[in-house]
């Protein structure tokens, strides 16, 4: 049960790790498309103000998916808070385990009574923190997909603000 446990996790780690890298590759494209739109076309300057806004956005939802890649657990302020339920097999909710704890809930769950061992207790001790590394990783990826979302929505705001503006 320890093992599928521990797959699962780091199958979570892998892809929120994917997903961060996905966006933070989008955000470099991004940013390079409207520098080069910038230097090969005379845009206005309340379009150029926006793309500014836009630039800053993606940069700093870059920042923070750079950030989801140092491999601590120590960054407390990206820490989710924890759930009351007991799901044993998602991420989110292992982290508030100790291992003791957690090899103990498993093996209440699996209706499984025999001793535990220290190699579960080792194996539970790196499933949590993998899962500690994931649930930060997602708690980042949140804030840095509503960065580039923001980003992405304020050129087309602009343009649409100046096509729709008073011609006085």
């Amino acid at each position: 049960m320890l093992n599928q446990v521990f797959s699962n996790t780091n199958d979570w780690l892998k892809f929120a790790e994917a997903k961060c890298a996905t966006l933070l590759g989008g955000n470099i494209a991004v940013i390079f498309g409207i520098a080069q739109a910038s230097k090969d076309y005379q845009l206005n300057t309340f379009i150029q103000f926006f793309l500014v806004a836009a630039v800053a956005q993606l940069a700093a939802s870059s920042i923070f998916l750079l950030i989801s890649l140092i491999p601590s657990l120590e960054i407390k302020a990206f820490q989710p808070k924890q759930q009351k339920t007991e799901n044993l097999i998602y991420f989110s909710n292992i982290i508030k385990f100790t291992p003791y704890e957690f090899v103990k809930a498993l093996n209440k769950a699996s209706l499984n009574s025999q001793k535990i061992t220290d190699y579960e207790i080792m194996l539970a001790e790196q499933i949590i923190n993998n899962a500690k590394i994931a649930a930060r990783k997602y708690a980042i990826f949140k804030v840095a997909i509503w960065l580039t979302t923001s980003a992405l929505a304020t050129p087309i705001l602009a343009v649409f603000i100046f096509i729709n503006r008073d011609h006085k």
